[in-house]
């Protein structure tokens, strides 16, 4: 067991490397060839502050003509010598409060390679390699390791697959969703004892936590997390209860530890409503296989 998991991790490795690679000449070429943005760049006026050292604080949108160039997209590079030495502090506003752990790790990368929009590639890149290996693990949960490999390789080249990674708002929820199942499915499969039931509802929670400040969207996984404790645990419904409240509250305790700063924003404020109303949109009964009911809520697809 202990070299078969040894090997697994090898392979992931690999993959992680290959992934990355993959990623970042995808994105490269999707940038050199004109491909359209999917960021909103107007209100990541706070990772720049946060990468010129001021904090993760809301600056505005017009401080200099090319912090305002910068955030429309109409120059790619910015310097923090182009800020004023002391910057407004203003509440931040909706999209910076819940999409604040993106805006952070573009931050962070920024403080090392420097203000571009150009230079968020490694971002895309990490994603990529990092949905990849997750895959891998889950094809492991039911097939032997050369087919897992072949399934991931045909992921990995897969036009439906790449045609998703330039739009990073949307395609940073892909490895988080997917290390969800994954940790579901361990819990379902795997041996079964309280201690490693508790530390996979630890890693739930925590993955949850984060990706939370990434994509609301991760938020479905937790019906279905809720019935793995439930019913796929040894026994009856009635049994080992203590271990399957204990699971509940670790991963909740875990989510709420990792999520909070992003909680915090919900409480002033929220997208989510306005999101479930957009989804009930005409449109979207064909492809889901419902009828369409004698009323309707819109038939359009648009934040406006």
């Amino acid at each position: 067991m202990t070299v078969s998991r040894g090997t697994d991790v090898l392979v992931a490795g690999v993959i992680l490397a290959l992934g990355i690679a993959i990623g970042a000449v995808y994105r490269q070429t999707y940038d050199e060839g004109g491909g359209l943005q999917d960021l909103p760049t107007q209100e990541f006026g706070a990772a720049v502050a946060m990468a010129c050292g001021h904090g993760f604080v809301n600056p505005g949108y017009v401080l200099t003509p090319a912090f305002e160039e910068f955030l429309a997209h109409r120059r790619d590079r910015l310097s923090c010598s182009d800020l004023p030495p002391v910057l407004p502090k203003m509440d931040l506003n909706a999209t910076q409060r819940l999409y604040r752990y993106l805006m952070m790790s573009a931050a962070l990368l920024w403080k090392v390679t420097g203000m571009s929009w150009k230079g968020l590639g490694p971002i895309f890149a990490v994603a990529y390699g990092l949905t990849l290996v997750v895959a891998y693990g889950i094809f492991r949960l039911g097939i032997s390791r050369p087919m897992s490999v072949a399934a991931t390789a045909g992921l990995a080249l897969s036009p439906v697959h790449l045609q998703h990674l330039p739009f990073l708002r949307d395609y940073l929820k892909a490895p988080f969703i997917l290390a969800l199942i994954l940790i579901m499915g361990r819990v379902a499969t795997g041996t079964w004892s309280a201690r490693r039931n508790l530390i996979y509802s630890a890693a739930f929670g925590l993955v949850l936590g984060v990706g939370f400040g990434f994509r609301n969207d991760l938020l479905i996984a937790i019906v279905p997390w809720l019935a793995v404790l439930l019913f796929a645990l040894p026994g009856s419904l009635a049994s080992n209860l203590r271990v399957k409240a204990a699971g509940v509250v670790v991963s909740a305790a875990m989510f709420v530890v990792f999520a909070w700063p992003i909680l915090i924003g919900y409480a002033a404020l929220s997208n989510t409503g306005h999101g479930t109303v957009l989804g009930l949109m005409t449109p979207f009964d064909r492809p889901l296989g419902v009828a369409a009911p004698i009323y309707d809520t819109g038939c359009l697809y648009d934040d406006q």
